[in-house]
């Protein structure tokens, strides 16, 4: 028996490129690396993917749809962020996290959630700063709702600690949205291997969607993911809830 991680939905910084296509499968032969290293996790593949329509649209296919799932990671926003950042595309980015990991649950997937990496100074970033507080409001969530049954703070690995709008310069390729190959490294390093080693629950009817809060609810948070951020094998896309 073969275990599976389903690779996170990815955000353009996993996308466009030659090099950022060959990061992307870096990134998945660094998480394929850690979690058979694990010592408990020997029998562990990671699933690759391509790009593809939004992830709402392809979640069944790209995660229920594969054999041997157990844990799923939540890797997206960024698009619909900087393309049109305000407070319903956070509340519909809420929902659609929502949607993943009811469906994650119901079928035994224990659904990882990664905040969302910064993008001030670039073309995503807009003077008013509505997109920012849009992000901020979506990584809010994911830490504090305790619905996810983890949180990988990429934000906080990756983040400038003079500027927390923007990546750390020695993580930025210098369009101050994707990351470098020691930023990538960053995040791969930061994933913890008990994530890996849970016991998952039984699949299960999916209980009702519910609608995504107006704000953020504060509650105890999940389980965080600290020190250096991970890099996990990917599935790549363009967008969460938007078509580009």
């Amino acid at each position: 028996v073969v275990d599976v991680v389903s690779p996170p939905f990815g955000t353009p910084q996993l996308s466009g490129s030659q090099i950022e296509r060959e990061l992307v499968s870096r990134r998945h032969d660094q998480l394929l690396h850690l979690v058979r290293t694990s010592g408990v996790a020997a029998k562990v593949a990671v699933l690759r993917g391509g790009l593809g329509p939004p992830a709402v649209s392809r979640f069944d296919r790209d995660v229920l749809g594969q054999s041997g799932v157990k844990w799923l990671i939540v890797f997206e926003g960024v698009n619909d962020l900087g393309g049109n950042g305000s407070t319903q595309t956070a509340n519909d980015l809420i929902a659609a996290y929502q949607q993943f990991i009811a469906k994650a649950h119901a079928a035994g997937i224990k659904a990882y959630g990664a905040t969302i990496t910064p993008f001030g100074g670039n073309g995503y970033d807009d003077p008013a700063g509505v997109h920012e507080a849009a992000r901020q409001m979506v990584n809010a969530w994911i830490r504090t709702s305790n619905e996810f049954d983890a949180v990988l703070d990429f934000d906080q690995t990756v983040r400038d600690p003079a500027d927390s709008r923007r990546l750390r310069p020695s993580y930025d390729t210098g369009d101050h949205l994707h990351l470098n190959p020691t930023g990538y490294q960053a995040l791969a390093d930061s994933i913890p291997d008990t994530l890996f080693t849970q016991p998952t629950a039984s699949p299960t009817t999916p209980p009702p969607t519910t609608a995504a809060p107006t704000s953020p609810a504060p509650s105890t948070p999940g389980p965080t993911a600290t020190g250096p951020p991970p890099s996990v094998g990917c599935t790549a896309t363009y967008s969460v809830v938007n078509q580009w």
